[in-house]
């Protein structure tokens, strides 16, 4: 979370032998409206001690969200919460994985956009 310390951001890189997942909200996941300066704090300030890549998690759920952190350093993102999201809205359907599909692209299309 964004107010992990160095000291801690340090131990778990050393501790990982694959990536870091950067908490980037205070409480729970779920789907937000923006990215927080704050949070974009905390990736640069994690990405600066970590030799490990880092991919940035809760909340993630539109095109922008993943632009903006892989432009300001993550290595990726990890999405949960839009896709269950779709999931309990559209329940056990053809229409589910049609949209399931539609989030993974425009998501794939923030990562690319961010990352040039």
């Amino acid at each position: 979370a964004p107010n992990t310390s160095e000291d801690r951001i340090k131990k778990i890189d050393n501790a990982s032998s694959m990536f870091i997942y950067l908490v980037s909200l205070y409480g729970t996941t779920g789907v937000r409206g923006e990215v927080s300066n704050l949070a974009i704090d905390f990736l640069k300030r994690t990405k600066e001690l970590c030799k490990n890549p880092v991919y940035v998690g809760f909340g993630i759920s539109e095109k922008e969200h993943a632009k903006r952190f892989i432009e300001n350093g993550a290595d990726g993102v990890v999405v949960g919460s839009a896709y269950v999201k779709i999931i309990e809205e559209y329940g056990d359907s053809e229409e589910t994985i049609k949209k399931l599909e539609e989030k993974a692209r425009e998501l794939k299309e923030g990562i690319l956009e961010g990352s040039k």
